[in-house]
């Protein structure tokens, strides 16, 4: 069972769940799992807070930022005002693109699997209670900081035992507020 939490401070785990249930997350975390719900728990692994040390590729970390919180006169919390959420994803191109596929292709179709994913968590925010296993936050403001290729020479040595170590990786972010 996927545990869910429910204070005020858990917004990125939660984002972690949302995530894994886009399709576009699983397909370039390599999920392999046949049913949905194995799919999801398959992206879990392989989505973590940032700062989770030698997290192998592909992978997203997560990030949450300060959280605003607006209180009265007495203490008592109001309202949380504002947070914002990091989200870094790092993937490969796979190498059945083929032969012909030109730096330009390469880039183009990295951002249309960044632009499916920002679409899915989009279909996906605000639609109920979150419920442990799933994930329903409201994201707004979503702001794209583009994708870079990594060149081979950039990689740790961590990378370099990776079973795609020939494969070009990207790693892109996305930037939420969060509500």
């Amino acid at each position: 069972m996927v545990y869910t939490p429910s204070g005020m401070f858990t917004t990125g785990h939660k984002m972690r769940l949302l995530l894994a249930e886009c399709p576009t997350v699983q397909e370039v975390l390599e999920c392999v799992e046949v049913d949905s719900q194995d799919r999801v728990d398959e992206a879990l692994t392989k989505i973590a807070d940032y700062g989770e040390e030698n997290f192998p590729y592909p992978c997203v970390l997560i990030e949450e930022q300060e959280v605003h919180i607006l209180t009265d006169t007495l203490g008592d919390i109001l309202n949380v005002e504002k947070r914002d959420i990091d989200v870094w994803i790092s993937f490969y191109i796979p190498d059945t693109a083929g032969d012909n596929f030109t730096a330009s292709d390469e880039k183009a179709w990295v951002r249309e699997k960044f632009s499916d994913i920002l679409s899915e968590i989009l279909a996906k925010t605000g639609r109920g209670e979150s419920i442990p296993g799933h994930s329903h936050i409201l994201v707004e403001r979503p702001v794209f900081a583009g994708a870079d290729r990594r060149s081979h020479d950039e990689r740790s040595e961590e990378d370099s035992i990776d079973i795609h170590q020939n494969w070009p990786l990207w790693f892109g972010a996305f930037s939420f507020e969060v509500h």
